[in-house]
């Protein structure tokens, strides 16, 4: 409500609702929730709540990043988890772009200009579009942001992406309307994004939305910058190094003081032996004076619950990364089974999904639009063929006139034969093209195509038989076919004459 004056005019509220203003006593009014009750016993830990999300990101969010990188730099725990995510995410080859207008000579057109000019898109070390992905995967966990310029040139391959990161924010000038680097327009829109370089703080510059890519993910109404989601993990890894670190030195200590020289003698001397180092020979008897008798220290840490305390902080770790399971985090699948495996690796996937679908909407899709049209504005590349309502909606909507799906690798499957079955039952089912399943497993259709096209020509050539792929099955052949595949093993023990033969069903069964 404050900002009405701006939007609509001044208005004097008594005058045009006749309000009176009544003096009310105040009342005292009674937590009726225990959540919001501040006593003696919680007040320190709930003193830096603050309700402005833009003041509270100005003020902490580059200690957060600058925390964040570090962790990630010197945890390894923590830094393997951001590769294999990344890894998940991303893939080898990166997503495939695949057009689907009625035109297939344009479409064909447009996914060839993509593969070459991805090459080497980046303005500074010719870095493909897989890389800068890899990358910004990677800076989302530990900064929550990616900040890109585009570079447009004269031509296809002055069009360039400066990956600045959230690093380049100038966070020193202090304007009223500047959040972090942002500066806003009156209509609180973003106008400006100002930037400095890290090793020259000197060195600023003011970049225009029209050419600023800015991913980030709103959590919070008018946030404008990101929020690391490592930033809630970071007591978290904090704790366990220092744990590791205070188990380890015990550790060592009851290794270097494994053996020490007590006695109960009443007559023994108490201040001379005690400061004094005997230095024992290996393989060797040694004897002690009289009165004086070893005693081993037995170490005591790890203690039996180091395992399981890792364990528990590692699920909090991971839940930071992606909503990564605990078997992909730490690498292992001991105490896992098939079914945890697949049920964690599904919900992991769509978190994957998401992310992939955020990377499309603020990266990928402004960079195809801007790289089409400087190729039509060059002739490179006929108009796009639209429909009656696409012609008219071009202008309001230019995300929308260019229908583009974007296929990306899949993660390692849990069970490749049941994913590969998938696979086959959604072909045949005409749910899945063949591009989108060539994609998922990293690979390209066209180089898939004219690799099989180069196998068959082969075998023709030497009076083999072609490969024409899988047939499509019956139902009965299905049926046994997913039978075969739950079927275990017959336990050994087991007494087979008394037991039923464990038999498929037959065809009119």
């Amino acid at each position: 409500m404050d900002k009405m004056p701006a939007y609509f005019g001044t208005i004097d509220v008594g005058t045009a609702w006749g309000a009176v203003e009544v003096d009310y006593p105040q009342q005292h009014v009674a937590r009726r929730w225990e959540a919001a009750e501040t006593n003696r016993l919680n007040e320190a830990h709930w003193q830096p709540v603050s309700d402005e999300i833009n003041d509270a990101l100005t003020a902490d969010i580059k200690l957060l990043q600058q925390r964040c990188r570090h962790e990630a730099n010197n945890n390894s725990v923590i830094d393997g988890g951001i590769e294999t995510h990344v890894t998940n995410v991303v893939g080898s080859t990166g997503p495939t772009l695949q057009v689907l207008t009625d035109d297939d000579r344009f479409n064909s057109e447009i996914e060839q200009l993509l593969k070459y000019w991805s090459a080497n898109c980046e303005f500074q070390d010719d870095l493909s579009l897989v890389d800068l992905l890899e990358g910004w995967t990677a800076q989302y966990l530990f900064n929550g942001e990616m900040l890109v310029q585009e570079i447009v040139g004269k031509g296809i391959a002055d069009y360039r992406l400066h990956d600045l990161g959230a690093e380049a924010f100038d966070m020193t000038i202090q304007n009223p309307n500047i959040y972090g680097g942002i500066e806003l327009d009156a209509n609180e829109q973003v106008k400006w994004y100002h930037v400095c370089d890290p090793g020259n703080p000197g060195d600023k510059a003011k970049l225009p939305k029209e050419f600023t890519l800015h991913c980030y993910r709103r959590r919070f109404a008018m946030q404008r910058r990101g929020l690391p989601p490592m930033a809630s993990s970071l007591p978290t890894a904090a704790d366990m190094r220092d744990y590791d670190d205070q188990v380890q030195d015990a550790a060592r200590a009851a290794a270097d003081y494994s053996v020490i020289m007590y006695s109960d003698h009443p007559d023994a001397d108490f201040s001379k032996p005690l400061n004094e180092n005997v230095a024992v020979r290996r393989r060797t008897r040694s004897y002690a004076p009289p009165g004086w008798k070893p005693f081993e220290l037995k170490a005591s840490q790890p203690g039996i619950t180091y395992d399981s305390y890792r364990e528990q902080r590692h699920t909090d770790l991971a839940g930071t990364l992606g909503e990564m399971p605990l078997m992909i985090f730490r690498r292992s699948a001991r105490n896992h089974n098939m079914s945890s495996a697949r049920f964690d690796g599904a919900r992991y996937g769509k978190a994957i999904d998401r992310f992939q679908r955020r990377l499309e909407r603020r990266m990928l899709n402004p960079v195809l639009r801007r790289l089409v049209r400087i190729a039509q504005m060059l002739k490179l590349l006929r108009p796009t063929p639209m429909n009656r309502i696409s012609r008219k909606l071009q202008y309001d909507f230019p995300h929308c006139v260019l229908p583009i799906a974007w296929t990306w690798p899949k993660p390692p499957p849990v069970d490749a034969l049941k994913d590969s079955m998938a696979q086959r039952i959604q072909l045949e089912n005409g749910t899945k093209s063949f591009t989108q399943v060539c994609a998922e497993n990293g690979d390209r259709s066209d180089e898939v195509i004219r690799l099989r096209k180069k196998d068959n020509a082969e075998l023709a050539a030497n009076d083999l038989p072609p490969i024409i792929g899988a047939l499509p099955v019956t139902d009965v052949e299905l049926i046994k076919s997913i039978y075969s595949l739950d079927d275990e093993e017959p336990d050994a023990t087991q007494d087979e004459s008394t037991e039923e033969p464990n038999t498929p069903p037959t065809e009119a069964e």
